[in-house]
């Protein structure tokens, strides 16, 4: 089941970015930020930590997925989570916080983290900030365009079209659809009997001559 991020948290953590992004002092930070993080590839589960996670953008606690495994040792647990389960198609797609994990955690999130960083993200921040760092780059960020660029093309390419699913994002879609048309994935060099007996006559030529 997929949450979605409220209008509300997605512009509070968009227009934080922008905040952190103007100032001097904490520009790298958001740049170091997207070279962890992004492409999403990068984007990991934190299995275990020996500090409390909380996230860089919006400062909530987060869980690791030990902790998840040691809530399944709980009977309490074990018996919402099969009560979750037999009640969910019923009860269509509004069920988040009574998800028993969610419950459990006092509403928390699962903790991600990036490479080569300390910090850690919520999954809620990550999809601001995923769309966040892809319209500074639409709207001509050079120092972001070159950290993004240097991503295969098959990640660009990949990244453009998530982007481009989301509707929050429509006043830039032409300029995302007009990078991704010009990004050009490479194509197999695919060899050919009729290509082998082409080089063969040749070669047969040139030994003759």
């Amino acid at each position: 089941m997929k949450r979605t991020v409220s209008n509300d948290h997605h512009t509070k953590i968009f227009d934080k970015l922008n905040n952190l992004y103007k100032e001097e002092n904490s520009k790298g930070f958001a740049l170091h930020m997207i070279r962890a993080y992004l492409p999403l590839h990068k984007t990991i589960k934190v299995f275990k930590s020996k500090k409390r996670c909380i996230c860089s953008l919006c400062k909530n606690e987060l869980f690791s997925v030990s902790q998840v495994i040691e809530l399944s040792n709980l009977n309490e647990f074990n018996e919402d989570f099969v009560s979750f389960i037999s009640n969910e198609q019923s009860n269509g797609n509004d069920l988040y916080d009574n998800v028993p994990v969610v419950k459990f955690n006092k509403g928390r999130e699962l903790a991600l983290t990036g490479e080569n960083t300390t910090t850690y993200i919520c999954p809620s921040c990550a999809k601001t900030f995923f769309d966040w760092s892809v319209s500074k780059m639409l709207q001509g960020d050079k120092k972001i365009e070159n950290i993004l660029n240097k991503c295969s093309v098959d990640d660009q390419h990949d990244f453009l079209t998530m982007f481009l699913e989301n509707e929050r994002n429509h006043k830039l879609k032409s300029n995302a659809e007009a990078m991704k048309n010009r990004i050009t994935r490479p194509q197999k060099i695919v060899t050919t009997f009729g290509d082998l007996k082409v080089l063969q006559d040749l070669k047969n030529k040139m030994i003759t001559n």
